[in-house]
This record gives C-alpha cells, structure tokens and sequence, in this order.
C-alpha cells in the first residue's frame, strides 16, 4: 500500500488509567509497510485506526525514533490523522473505509458549540471529549 502524504501519524504517550496524552511525537520517515510488518498487519491495512504498542513495536520504535519507553508508567498509540490542509480534499469523495480522522478533530455537525479534545483509545477507535469534559 503506497504511502499518503495527507495523512500524518502520531505516536502518543497516555500515563496508565489517563483520558489525556501528556507527549507526542510525529512519525516520520517510516514507511506504511514498515509499520504494517511491525504491526503484524496484512499489506492492505493502511494502519488509519489507533493501534497500541506492544513489546515489538516499542522495540521498533525506540530502534527507528531513538525514544525510550517506560510501558509500566505508560501506555502507546499510534493514530493516523488526515491534515488540516487536506481535509476538504480527503473527504471531498465518499470510499469505503477505514479513513484516519481530521487532524482538527471529529466533524463539525457533531455539536458544534463544543470544542472537542482527542483522549485515549476505545476498542481501536479514536475517541473525544467536549473540552469542558476533560
């Protein structure tokens, strides 16, 4: 599966039992089949829904990123977002799925008084809060 530069991927840091990241880093430089054979994921995944990291994958981060993980004090997301300069682009054609979200956060029909914050994982998908929630 060929790389999109539309889409970026982070690598987010969530203290145990935390909704909120407190690091986070853009991945660069690793290709999606890269990440595919460290996630053990077939060659059509394109890796656009959160995936924790295990044991292997913060050995090939820390290999890749040089970063060091502490799993007992943290868990470790890799999220895929569309950027904000392509979004319009992006969805412009509906496909068929799965599709990183906007970088910006969930679509703005979604209660849009609300300000929303990305917070950790559910069951592989991302999830926001209303600012005030958090």
């Amino acid at each position: 599966m060929p790389d999109d530069a539309r889409v970026k991927r982070v690598l987010k840091r969530y203290p145990r039992e935390a909704q909120l990241s407190d690091a986070s880093i853009e991945v660069t430089g690793i290709s999606t089949a890269d990440l595919q054979a460290a996630f053990g994921c077939a060659a059509d995944d394109p890796i656009y829904t959160p995936r924790q990291l295990a044991g292997p994958q913060m050995a090939f981060f820390r290999d890749r990123l040089k970063a060091e993980f502490e799993p007992g004090e943290f868990d470790y997301f890799l999220h895929a977002y569309v950027r904000s300069e392509h979004t319009n682009e992006y969805f412009a054609t509906p496909s068929a799925g799965p599709h990183p979200v906007p970088e910006s956060g969930p679509p703005g029909n979604i209660m849009p008084d609300k300000v929303w914050v990305s917070v950790r994982p559910k069951e592989g998908r991302e999830q926001y809060l209303p600012d005030d929630a958090v």
